[in-house]
């Protein structure tokens, strides 16, 4: 291919849109990321979901529905889980949550939404990338 002809391909490529749909489309893997540092008892920053412990009385309510007390996973209902939504454009990625509580869970544990950094470069290289490759290569572009 020669030059003129990789910027002619370049100029009719809409990178921008091409990798926001190709975030856009694992979506689904973003989230779960997210719900598995929550799993573990982790905010974005890697650290852990604090105040912590449960407090003594909810701590037996979630022994008693058998749910782990070891670390703050909000977690209980899954509600919370469900309700997160995800989505992305040019300027940011937008987490957002339809349950009605969630601001005050938000509020108590800071640094839920998002991902850590081991995280994110997961979601890029293995989430991302299988998304985004095939749709450069079917415009012509070499790809390594």
């Amino acid at each position: 291919m020669t030059a003129a002809e990789a910027i002619r391909r370049l100029d009719s490529f809409d990178i921008e849109t091409t990798v926001i749909a190709s975030m856009q489309e694992a979506a689904a893997d973003f989230k779960e990321l997210n719900e598995d540092q929550w799993r573990q008892g982790l905010r974005k920053d890697g650290s852990s979901i604090e105040p912590y412990p449960y407090s003594k009385p909810y701590a037996k309510k979630r022994q008693k529905a058998g749910l782990q007390t070891d670390h703050i996973d909000v977690n209980f209902t899954g509600n919370l889980y469900r309700g997160y939504k995800v989505e992305f454009t040019p300027q940011s990625v937008n987490m957002t949550n339809g349950v009605d509580y969630e601001k005050y869970v938000s509020k108590r544990y800071e640094l839920l939404y998002g991902l850590s950094e081991e995280n994110r470069r997961k979601f890029l290289f293995e989430n991302v990338w299988p998304n985004l490759k095939p749709k450069i290569i079917a415009q012509g572009l070499p790809v390594k």
